[in-house]
Formats: C-alpha cells, structure tokens, sequence
C-alpha cells in the first residue's frame, strides 16, 4: 500500500459499476479474496434480491472478521461492527414487504429496500412520535439509491473494523494540514439517521468522520507503524 490507490466511487456512472468499484476497494482494504467469503450461488438464486444486495451478498457476505467474537456469531462477519449488514438467514420484510437487511448496534433503527430492481431506494425504520404523541415505528427515505447507501455502509464498517483505529488530535492536525494529498474515496453522501459521510485515503489510512470527530483506521504493518508513531 506504499502508493496511493484510487477508487473512483464517486465518478461511477451505474449502480453496476459503484458496485464494482466497491468490491475492488474491500478487497484492496481487507485482504484477498476467498471464495468460501461470499454467500453460495445456491443460496442467493432462493432468494429476490435487489442487483446491489445480491452482489455484495455473492462477493463478501461471509468475509470474517479480523477478530471473531465468542458466542457472537449474527455480528462475527467483516460487515457487522457498528451496524450489521444482516445475514441471509436473517433476512426479513416490513409489513409492506420491503426487505430489512441493515440494522443499527442497539436496535434503535433498521434500513429497508425493495425485493428487486437495479438500484432501489433504501427507507430508515426508527420510532418517531405520531401526531397524538405516541411512538411508532415509521419509515423515512434516506436514499434514493440502494448502491450508494451501501458505499457509505460499507465504509463506515471497514474503517470500524480494522485492525487499528482511533480519533487522535495530533494525528487529525498532521490530515488538516496535508489533507490535499489525501484521495476522496466518498463525499457529503447519504446514510441514515440523516447522516451524510465522507472517506478518504491518506497515507495508506482510511480517514472518516465518526460521532463529529475524524477516525484514522489501520490494517497494514506500515500503517499500523505510522498511529503508533504520530498519536499525541
């Protein structure tokens, strides 16, 4: 990873090339490919899935963990840290039928899409007070397209789940300050809860926004050497 790669996720013109694009970052961030790390043909023909599910279920649906939790096994895959990408198994439908396949670490929301289509769009299912004051579950679009809300997820669960990370100031200063170097992976792009996210690549890390703060992630002995080498 010493020279800078380039993702062109944001100039992709399709769904289908998003999506591609996507496999090959995963793959450049997580390590090689095994075939045994995506979920069996058998399996997703049994199943109605939207182009953009189907292919990342085919490619990294098992891809494990770089550290497996004990007894943890809905969430022991490299998709599940701060919200989990649902296993097949574990797919469900809201009551207007829209499949729920994303779901956030407390359970305070769940992300739906349609059953079929190129690039449908994705609903939020969260308790929100109606107008007499009760709390009810209620959707809300958070995407009009399936393959972009799922860039941002996946992002957001490999920085997650790398071998190292942290939101440190010095480390953040030294980003400020060198940040034209950086390559922009994904920028101002939806997620849920109203989100919107950017990543970059910056001396081999993966950088992105967290909770107001940038988070740094790690995954190469290289990069791993320069957190350890610049944190304040």
């Amino acid at each position: 990873m010493s020279k800078q790669q380039t993702f062109d996720l944001m100039g992709a013109e399709s769904a289908s090339e998003r999506m591609q694009i996507l496999l090959h970052f995963i793959e450049f961030w997580l390590g090689p490919r095994r075939p045994e790390y995506g979920e069996s043909a058998e399996k997703l023909a049994a199943l109605r899935l939207p182009m953009p599910l189907h292919v990342l279920y085919e490619f990294a649906g098992r891809w494990p963990r770089f550290y497996p939790l004990p007894n943890y096994e809905p969430w022991n895959h490299a998709l599940a840290h701060l919200d989990h990408l649902r296993k097949l198994d574990d797919l469900q439908f809201a009551r207007n039928g829209r499949l729920i396949f994303v779901d956030e670490n407390q359970g305070v929301w769940e992300c739906c899409t349609l059953t079929h289509g190129d690039d449908p769009p994705v609903w939020c299912i969260e308790d929100q007070p109606d107008d007499t004051g009760q709390w009810t579950k209620q959707e809300r679009l958070v995407s009009s397209s399936l393959s972009t809300f799922l860039v941002s997820f996946v992002l957001q669960e490999l920085m997650v789940g790398s071998r190292r990370g942290l939101s440190d100031k010095g480390i953040e200063r030294m980003f400020a300050e060198t940040q034209q170097e950086a390559t922009v992976l994904w920028r101002d792009r939806p997620y849920a809860l109203k989100k919107h996210y950017n990543f970059t690549l910056w001396n081999g890390l993966l950088v992105g926004s967290l909770y107001d703060r940038y988070w740094f992630a790690a995954n190469n002995e290289q990069t791993l050497d320069f957190l350890d080498r610049h944190q304040g």
